[in-house]
C-alpha cells in the first residue's frame, strides 16, 4: 500500500509545555485560535466559580494540557499513542472530524483536564504533611536502571518498616524496560531515596509532578464519575474516528462512543499506572497488521517516547521507520 501509516505521540510525563502554550497564545490574531481562547476564558472562569478560591493558582498548569494541534488527520492512515495528560489531546483529536468540532471537543477536554487538576491537587494537599507549600514539590522520581519488581518490595519494605499509612505510601506510578516512576508524598519519597538501599544504587531524576497520578490506592470508579458528571447529559454524542493507544497500553478501536473512550481516559490519569513496555507491544502489533511499509512517528507537544518507539518498530518489525525530523531511511 502506497503512502505512510502515520504514529502521532501525545506527550509524556516528562513533557514541558510552557513553549506549546506560549506558541498557542502567540496565534491568537488567527480567526480559529482566536475564537478557540475566547471560549476558552469563558470554560475556566465557569469551572473557577465552582471551585475554591486557591484553585485558581492550578490554572496554568490546567492551560498547558489543552490544544495540542489543529492539523486534519485521516483515518486510514493515523494512529495516536497518548501518554497521560497527552491522552485527554489524543482522544479529544480522535474524536474530531474537522477543526471546528475539535475546538469543541476541545473545550470540553479543558473541563475534564481542570477538574482531574482540582481532585489532584486536593489529594496532595491531604496527603503532604507541608498542606499548601506542597504544590512547589515534586511528586514523582524516576529511578533509572531500577528494575520494576526490586523496587517495588524496596517500598513495600520501606512503607512497612515506618509503619506508613497506605495513602501515604510511595508507589510505582510507570515502569519500562530500563527506568521506574516512584510516586508519593515529597517527604516519603525524600525518606524512602535515602535509607533504601536498593534504590540508594541508581540515578534519580524529579519530575515536574506536583500531584498523585496513575494512583489506584488513592481514586475509584466514583472520582471518574465525579470529574465527568457535568458532561453526562450532553446531547452531542461523539465517537472516536482515528484509534488511539492508551499509557497502559490498551487500543481504543474506531467508533467506540465518546463517553465511553472519556470515561477510560479519566480512569487511566488517575488509576491505571503507566507501562511503556504495554505501549510498545501494542503500537508494534498495530503497525505490523498495517498494509503500509512506511511508518512516519510525530511528535505533538514535548515527548520523550518518541526515539524509543522509533528504536522499537526499527528492530521488531520490516518497517522503514523515520521519526519527526528525520530523513526518510535510504535518503540523504
Amino acid at each position: 500500500m502506497t503512502g505512510s501509516l502515520k504514529l502521532y505521540i501525545f506527550g509524556d510525563e516528562t513533557g514541558d509545555f510552557a513553549e506549546s502554550l506560549q506558541r498557542l497564545c502567540e496565534r491568537r490574531k488567527e480567526v480559529l485560535s482566536l475564537h478557540f481562547l475566547e471560549e476558552l476564558n469563558k470554560v475556566l472562569r465557569d469551572e473557577v466559580r465552582r471551585q475554591l478560591r486557591d484553585v485558581c493558582v492550578q490554572i496554568p498548569e490546567q492551560m498547558c494540557w489543552i490544544f495540542k494541534t489543529s492539523q486534519y488527520f485521516t483515518p486510514s492512515d493515523s494512529a495516536f499513542a497518548g501518554f497521560c495528560t497527552g491522552l485527554l489531546s489524543a482522544s479529544s483529536v480522535a474524536t474530531s472530524q474537522d477543526t471546528l468540532q475539535l475546538i469543541s471537543n476541545a473545550l470540553t477536554t479543558v473541563r475534564v483536564a481542570f477538574r482531574i487538576g482540582v481532585k489532584v491537587n486536593g489529594a496532595a494537599q491531604r496527603l503532604s504533611k507541608d498542606g499548601d507549600a506542597a504544590a512547589a514539590q515534586s511528586w514523582t522520581t524516576l529511578i533509572m536502571k531500577a528494575q520494576k519488581e526490586e523496587a517495588i518490595a524496596a517500598l513495600a519494605q520501606s512503607s512497612e518498616s515506618k509503619g506508613i499509612p497506605k495513602a501515604n505510601q510511595a508507589y510505582i506510578n510507570a515502569d519500562s524496560k530500563d527506568v521506574v516512576s516512584i510516586s508519593g508524598p515529597p517527604e516519603t519519597n525524600a525518606s524512602l531515596l535515602q535509607h533504601s538501599e536498593y534504590l540508594q544504587k541508581f540515578r534519580t531524576v524529579s519530575l515536574d509532578i506536583f500531584a498523585p497520578f496513575h494512583a489506584q490506592h488513592l481514586y475509584r470508579d466514583v472520582d471518574v464519575v465525579e470529574v465527568l458528571q457535568p458532561f453526562s447529559d450532553k446531547d452531542e454524542k461523539r465517537k472516536l474516528f482515528i484509534p488511539v493507544i492508551s499509557g497502559a497500553g490498551t487500543q481504543y478501536s474506531p467508533d467506540l462512543d465518546g463517553d465511553t473512550l472519556m470515561a477510560d481516559v479519566v480512569r487511566d490519569m488517575l488509576i491505571r499506572p503507566l507501562s511503556f513496555e504495554n505501549v510498545m507491544n501494542t503500537v508494534t502489533e498495530t503497525t505490523t497488521e498495517s498494509p503500509h511499509k512506511d511508518c512516519q512517528i510525530f511528535s505533538v507537544g514535548p515527548s520523550q517516547a518518541i526515539n524509543s518507539l522509533a528504536s522499537t518498530l526499527r528492530a521488531e518489525t520490516s518497517l522503514n521507520v523515520t521519526s519527526e525530523g528525520e530523513p526518510p531511511q535510504g535518503e540523504t
